[in-house]
């Protein structure tokens, strides 16, 4: 750390933040210290079904790392919010990605039955190279999971595997559950009619027949560009 930022009270040249799209980054010197803050995308909530309870969508991982990056650049996406369903599942937030370190993103909310079983785990705390596909583990917080069995709340960030009741900020009701929390946002409510996602964070679950399920909050990328 002290090779990189130098002395204490440091401050970067610039901070570029990314919400959507792909890209590539072009420091501000040849092999710039970066800070890189990578949040995955949430999952989208299930919803709208007969008869059926409605789970939330998890939260993304958080990732960082601290690299130099070369003048050339280095390439980037954003991860896209998980959809809620209606009379169906929701669909797996998307990764964050600069150079080949990613923030993997939520899963989708079920809508397949009873809640007790039917909970979503939150994305673990991994990443690596995915031009080979090895992965391990990183700095970061993984996504909080959904709530396991009606009218629960979701996880927190860093409790990636559910239970029953979560111990995060959303809350189910109607026989849903509501969304894990992710690093960098709230997990939507569940409900009659479930809320959406903050960034990262899972949607909330719909149990009115017709009634889409919340999605998940979009994925977030930040670049601090400390020069030489």
């Amino acid at each position: 750390m002290n090779e990189l930022f130098g002395a204490v009270g440091a401050k970067p040249k610039l901070i570029t933040v990314m919400t959507s799209g792909t890209g590539t980054y072009i420091p501000t010197v040849d092999m710039a210290r970066c800070l890189i803050r990578r949040q995955g995308a949430g999952g989208g909530a299930g919803g709208g079904q007969s008869g059926c309870g409605h789970s939330g969508g998890s939260g993304g991982a958080f990732v960082e790392t601290v690299e130099r990056l070369p003048i050339a650049g280095a390439t980037w996406a954003v991860g896209a919010k998980g959809i809620g369903g209606t009379g169906a599942s929701g669909t797996d937030g998307g990764a964050t990605r600069c150079n080949n370190v990613i923030a993997l993103g939520g899963k989708g909310g079920l809508s397949t039955g009873g809640l007790a079983t039917n909970g979503v785990v939150g994305t673990p705390l991994i990443s690596g190279d995915v031009a080979t596909g090895n992965f391990g583990q990183v700095s970061g917080v993984s996504g909080g999971a959904s709530g396991t069995g009606s009218n629960t709340k979701g996880y927190a960030p860093g409790f990636y595997n559910s239970g029953s009741a979560g111990n995060g900020q959303s809350t189910g009701s109607a026989n849903t559950s509501g969304g894990g929390d992710s690093f960098m946002g709230k997990g939507g409510n569940g409900g009659l009619v479930g809320t959406d996602g903050g960034t990262g964070a899972g949607g909330g679950g719909s149990s009115t027949v017709g009634a889409k399920g919340g999605d998940g909050g979009g994925g977030y990328l930040e670049i601090w560009d400390y020069g030489v």
